[in-house]
């Protein structure tokens, strides 16, 4: 896996699969998507280097930078919870009813568009339908274009604060 990733641009930080034995066969049992590895790339953009996450990081980031409400809520929500032993969810959900935290946001379709855009472009060089050269353009663009998503919501200092290096 390091080295297909390798080949599109992608330094793979770690892994987890899950596989199976049955009657002393291994077999692999989970799926080559974001949630199953962490990869990122850089970008240097307007004097800085960020770093790009292909992976589930991209959907935290999103939730801290652009519903940093939300997020601050659920952390509130989550160390109450820790204290009483109550289920977080249920510290969340009548906390959002009682209005002392915003209630759960959508995510942005665009944004939602450049994640599945990302996986897409991996699995599509995974499976060899791809030469490695578009891959790594492709990836990127859609890198690029992530960016582009907090620069164009007046976001992009905060994201340099989660992702520069």
């Amino acid at each position: 896996m390091r080295q297909l990733l390798d080949e599109i641009g992608l330094l793979l930080w770690d892994i987890k699969w899950e596989f199976a034995v049955d009657e002393g066969e291994f077999f692999f049992v989970d799926t080559i998507d974001t949630d199953s590895f962490r990869a990122t790339a850089f970008l240097e953009t307007e004097g800085k280097k960020i770093v790009l996450h292909y992976n589930k990081q991209s959907m935290r980031d999103y939730y801290k930078i652009a519903e940093a409400t939300w997020f601050a809520g659920v952390n509130d929500a989550k160390k109450i919870a820790s204290k009483t032993g109550t289920p977080f969810t249920k510290v969340l959900k009548e906390g959002q009813a009682e209005g002392k935290w915003p209630h759960t946001p959508v995510v942005h379709p665009d944004f939602l568009a450049l994640q599945a855009k990302k996986m897409d472009i991996i699995r599509q060089h995974v499976l060899g339908n791809t030469e490695p050269e578009a891959s790594k353009a492709a990836l990127r663009e859609v890198g690029e274009a992530e960016v582009d998503f907090y620069r164009q919501r007046g976001l992009f200092e905060e994201y340099c604060k989660a992702n520069a290096i």
